[in-house]
């Protein structure tokens, strides 16, 4: 034996601790036992826990390894917490010289499994190729022997107890707790940390020491194994600087303590003072390797002074479960839901939630689905106490059941046992699909949609549903659109118009103040929309789009005057009962003496100033019409006009004020609404934007289109930002369009939007940008026609149209494309 321990040249296997860790050997050396030093010849000579401490052995520099682990370390700080507390671990001996000794257990709370193994991975010091941990559940023996094995390390254990194994769950804790603070009658005790990866931390007693954790979910926080690999290396990297320059990194330790004494004097929970100087130590440890930044640093700091106590207690904890646990049901699809009257209707023997509008009601079966994914608590009665506690009082009868009717199909309905839990623990997004059934019957796939040609005017959030309107000849289809600035009006025109164009309409766009320059259009609508079906005409710069006074269509004299008087009426914009008969006489005169050779300027020529009358109407009409006498004159007629242009086109008025444009508007839409009465086989849909600025008079261009566009193929949409009631100048006249699309209101308008739609002020209030309320033809599914309805939806995005490649035949496919 003696010739044989002569041959050993390594001083670390000529030493034979008492356990795994740090110590000292005979002649004063700094060692940490490990299996490293075991001899493989006496094996039998060390303690179980030398020869289970397994270390990573690198060659690498500290600083080396730092570095790779610092680019495959998550950039949370709760992770980084994480190695602050292996690394405190691992220098407990230390600490222990300071007179500083553990005073708290981690409980770290896993949002998901992955989650649950990185923080394994981060904490576990026992043996860096393994994930495999203690569970508390185990054994008290277990437990004991797993803390005499643990020396200047982690003892990581895994807690999946539910709220209803509390009696065993705590006599075991206290196994945990007696060795944190010493009163398990053993004298010379192990130093380590013990960190619990607990799935519900509610079953913790609330007077358990112990400072809480909770990770974040997120994807992809980083492969476990590998994270677990450089742990171990920068631990042995660590262990080894510490053994190779003792006084140095001595010297580091004592001077990032006094830090942290200084640091922690403003905290006043003194209970974990220890805990906090220890990871405050084991930070400045890692920041001086660049493991750690300045903002993770702080986040660690606050959450030391303020959160580190925050959990949930047990009721909570099984109520946000609850609530976790059915949103996903739904949200997933294993839940369906419906309604307890109409369609959709209740199936039987499915997994269907009934919404009474108020109420989620299950049947008993139900619970089978909820339970096995709940964690905290596998009780039924334990859930609903916890429930009742949280919310206001259910909706029950006998053991939180009722009984309620419900229908199956048109006429037929069954009696249900129920539980009934309010409507309001719904996420948004699940709360949302709720809401929508009451609109079920309107929404239509994509496939029903291209189907029955619907014409879409709204979309559900996801784009998966389309609310629409099954266009049928002569019928009202014009729209008033209201809402605030920036509410989502002008991109909705610019879809409708797309959609009109698909549907080979023509579009007329008159743009009154600039808000659909060929700029302002280009920020709402994709380039291969705009390069496809828009065209743009500016008065100012290219005159007229059209002769204003062509009556080449016109069947009588009569039918002339009326046309040309029509226009220049809107020029005028008020006419007394002898200024129209004068204008009249005046127009035949100089139909008679040009022969329809006719310009709208050539007016006034033949009103004489002389007359008082004459002269008045010259007064009326001159400041309009002097600004056409400098552009070129146009001979072009409507067709002509859309023959050569797109299938949208914007007319922009430019002129430099809002108003004198809006008398332009008015002349434009009078002669168009001249035209289709000549050609009403076309359909045509005219968008107007601030249409309160325009001429809404009876018997104006806007009035008539309004009253009599339907039955000329013509469709208006008309916007403005206050919305009018019916008893208003312009709600008169607005009110001949059937279908109100409402948009973020003014708040003076709430009232009478909630009044007419029956929809509250605080829905109208939340309405999102892109988003409204429709009141008006919707197309019904379960009737196969257009119905009076309401409903809540996101502005209807049109697909983009494919580039077509060359020597292929040019067709664009309708395929819609949701955002």
């Amino acid at each position: 034996f003696y010739l044989a321990v002569q041959e050993i040249t390594e001083r670390k296997l000529l030493f034979t601790p008492k356990r795994s860790g740090w110590s000292k050997d005979s002649e004063g050396h700094l060692l940490f036992a490990s299996a490293e030093i075991v001899n493989p010849q006496y094996m039998s000579c060390y303690p179980t826990d030398v020869r289970e401490r397994q270390l990573l052995p690198t060659d690498r520099a500290i600083v080396d390894i730092a570095k790779d682990y610092s680019m495959v370390l998550p950039r949370i700080w709760q992770y980084k917490l994480l190695i602050a507390l292996r690394i405190a671990s691992l220098l407990l001996y230390f600490f222990e010289k300071e007179g500083i000794k553990p005073d708290q257990l981690i409980i770290v709370e896993p949002a998901c499994p992955s989650a649950a193994k990185t923080a394994i991975a981060l904490l576990k010091t026992q043996n860096y190729s393994s994930q495999v941990v203690k569970s508390l559940m185990s054994t008290k023996s277990e437990l004991k022997k797993a803390f005499r094995d643990s020396n200047d390390s982690m003892v990581v254990l895994y807690d999946d107890a539910r709220i209803e194994n509390g009696k065993r769950h705590d006599e075991l804790l206290k196994v945990v707790v007696d060795d944190l603070q010493g009163t398990n009658g053993i004298e010379d005790s192990t130093r380590h940390l013990t960190s619990i990866i607990c799935e519900n931390p509610c079953v913790i007693p609330e007077d358990t020491p112990a400072m809480y954790i909770n990770l974040c979910e997120k994807v992809n926080i980083g492969d476990p194994d590998k994270l677990q690999r450089f742990s171990g290396e920068f631990d042995s990297a660590l262990i080894q600087a510490i053994v190779n320059d003792p006084t140095n990194m001595l010297a580091f330790i004592k001077n990032a303590l006094k830090a942290a004494d200084i640091e922690t004097l403003t905290i006043q929970n003194s209970e974990n003072i220890n805990a906090k100087k220890m990871i405050r130590v084991a930070i400045s440890i890692m920041f001086s390797y660049g493991l750690i930044s300045e903002e993770e640093t702080k986040s660690i700091l606050t959450w030391m002074k303020s959160g580190s106590d925050n959990r949930d207690d047990s009721v909570t904890a099984i109520f946000n479960d609850f609530i976790n646990v059915l949103n996903e049901l739904i949200a997933t699809g294993i839940f369906k839901i419906t309604t307890q009257k109409g369609f959709p209707y209740y199936k039987l023997q499915s997994k269907t939630i009934v919404y009474d509008g108020f109420w989620l009601n299950f049947e008993p079966e139900l619970w089978d689905y909820i339970l096995m994914r709940m964690r905290t608590c596998k009780k039924k009665y334990k859930i609903l106490k916890a429930l009742e506690k949280c919310m206001e009082k259910n909706h029950r009868q006998k053991e939180y059941k009722r009984n309620i009717d419900v229908d199956i199909a048109p006429k037929i309905q069954i009696s249900i046992s129920v539980f009934s839990i309010p409507s309001i623990i719904l996420y948004p997004s699940n709360l949302e699909k709720v809401r929508e059934l009451k609109y079920a019957g309107y929404q239509l796939t994509k496939v029903e949609a291209a189907n029955i040609k619907l014409r879409p005017l709204v979309m559900n959030r996801a784009g998966t549903c389309l609310y629409g309107q099954n266009m049928e000849p002569d019928l009202n289809y014009h729209q008033l659109i209201s809402g605030d600035s920036r509410s989502g009006k002008s991109t909705y025109e610019g879809e409708q118009a797309v959609d009109a164009a698909i549907n080979d309409e023509q579009v007329l766009i008159v743009d009154n103040d600039g808000s659909w320059s060929e700029r302002e259009v280009r920020k709402r609508l994709p380039e291969s929309i705009i390069d496809k079906y828009f065209s743009f005409w500016s008065i100012p710069k290219m005159g007229l789009p059209v002769n204003l006074a062509d009556v080449s269509d016109c069947d009588d004299v009569t039918e002339k005057k009326d046309r040309i008087k029509s226009v220049l009426s809107c020029a005028a914009r008020s006419l007394g009962d002898k200024q129209g008969k004068v204008l009249y006489k005046r127009i035949g005169v100089m139909l008679k003496d040009k022969n329809d050779d006719i310009n709208i300027c050539d007016i006034l020529a033949y009103l004489e100033k002389k007359d008082e009358v004459q002269k008045a109407l010259r007064d009326k009409i001159e400041g309009v019409l002097e600004d056409f006498e400098e552009l070129p004159t146009p001979k072009t007629s409507w067709r002509e006009f859309f023959s050569s242009k797109k299938k949208i086109v914007v007319i922009s008025t430019g002129f430099d004020s809002v108003a004198k444009g809006s008398y332009v508007t008015d002349m434009l839409l009078a002669s168009y609404y001249a035209y289709k009465q000549h050609f009403p086989e076309t359909r045509n849909t005219i968008i107007l934007d601030e249409a309160q600025d325009l001429d809404i008079s009876t018997d104006s261009a806007i009035d008539k289109l309004l009253r009599k566009g339907a039955k000329h193929g013509i469709r208006m949409l008309i916007a403005t930002q206050h919305f009018s009631a019916v008893k208003e100048k312009l709600g008169k006249t607005f009110g001949n369009c059937r279908t109100l699309i409402i948009f973020r209101p003014e708040y003076v308008d709430f009232a009478d939007i909630s009044k007419l739609t029956g929809v509250d002020s605080a829905t109208l209030a939340s309405l999102e940008q892109g988003q409204c309320l429709v009141y008006g033809l919707l197309y019904d599914k379960t009737t196969g026609k257009n119905k009076q309805a309401t409903v809540i939806g996101w502005t209807y995005k049109n697909p983009a149209p494919k580039a077509v490649m060359a020597n292929e035949p040019c067709s664009i496919l309708r395929k819609p494309k949701f955002k």
